[in-house]
């Protein structure tokens, strides 16, 4: 397969993401083409809470596990993430340290977008703020 059919698989990938829907197709094919691959094994820490944000993931295959600190010490379990979940992307916004731990349950395939690509990306979408907040409020209601 070419890079180029790559890029177009994974634009239309991407597509299929709430995050990710409202983009165009040329911005879609740009944006698949700044993520880089990474892998975690079960077990791993992809993100770990209290981190600096280096960037946004998207998990292609795999099953993810969110949990923060509880009080007295421990973890505690927010959920699990399948194909397409998008994690990260509160440190990148606001600039703060990572909120939750992120842990692969099983062997995972994901994307990594680094920040300097997100900011690229928002400086050429500026309504992509907006469609963030609306996907994060929706996300964060139940917690």
């Amino acid at each position: 397969m070419s890079g180029t059919d790559r890029a177009h698989e994974l634009a239309a990938f991407l597509a299929g993401i709430p995050f990710f829907a409202s983009f165009d197709e040329s911005t879609l094919v740009w944006l698949a083409g700044q993520f880089e691959p990474a892998r975690a094994q079960a077990g791993d820490a992809i993100i770990a809470e209290g981190d600096p944000g280096d960037g946004l993931y998207v998990l292609l295959s795999g099953r993810l596990r969110v949990s923060v600190s509880a009080a007295g010490g421990g973890e505690r379990v927010l959920h699990d993430l399948g194909r397409g979940a998008v994690i990260g992307e509160i440190a990148l916004l606001s600039d703060r340290m990572r909120s939750a731990t992120v842990r692969a349950v099983r062997d995972s395939d994901l994307l990594l977008l680094r920040t300097a690509s997100f900011k690229a990306l928002i400086e050429q979408n500026p309504g992509f703020l907006a469609q963030m907040a609306r996907l994060l409020i929706e996300r964060l209601r139940p917690v």
